[in-house]
């Protein structure tokens, strides 16, 4: 007993004490888990963030950051969960945000535009095309200055 009190507060990882048998050491945030639902989908997520009724995960696959709520998950996940700390979730990056993708993703469209005409610029000699390439520049840069101060604002929220 008494050298398992001295080892306990060891900074050597080989030497430090496993919990007793048949008690797990508490949960923490975040959580790297494989989730089940009542229906038996399963999801590997983090799970970043818990309150008294949902918890908040990053889905693995594809990044995406949702609530889900603990009622819907299988019991023995419910029981899982109840084990962590209950923490609020860190607040989401402006990146994060579908709003800020999709005006990130309109804000690369108009940037390839741009560069396909100035590409189609340097080949014509005709002086109608010329005038209509650069009247499409000109509303294209117009967009993409009122793009990039959205980004801006989205990114200050």
């Amino acid at each position: 007993m008494v050298a398992a009190f001295l080892l306990a507060g060891c900074d050597n990882a080989d030497l430090a004490i496993a919990p007793p048998k048949g008690k797990t050491p508490p949960a923490q945030l975040p959580a790297r888990w494989t989730l089940t639902d009542v229906e038996g989908r399963t999801v590997k997520a983090t799970i970043i963030g818990r309150s008294e009724t949902a918890v908040t995960l990053v889905r693995e696959t594809d990044g995406q950051r949702f609530d889900l709520p603990v009622a819907r998950l299988a019991d023995s996940d419910q029981r899982r969960v109840a084990t962590l700390p209950i923490q609020k979730a860190p607040q989401k990056s402006p990146a994060e945000s579908s709003i800020y993708r999709m005006r990130q993703a309109k804000m690369d469209e108009v940037r390839a535009r741009i560069n396909e005409i100035n590409q189609l610029i340097g080949g014509t000699n005709s002086d109608i095309q010329l005038r209509s390439y650069n009247s499409e520049l000109k509303r294209l840069y117009k967009e993409e200055s009122k793009l990039r101060e959205e980004l801006r604002e989205l990114e200050d929220h």
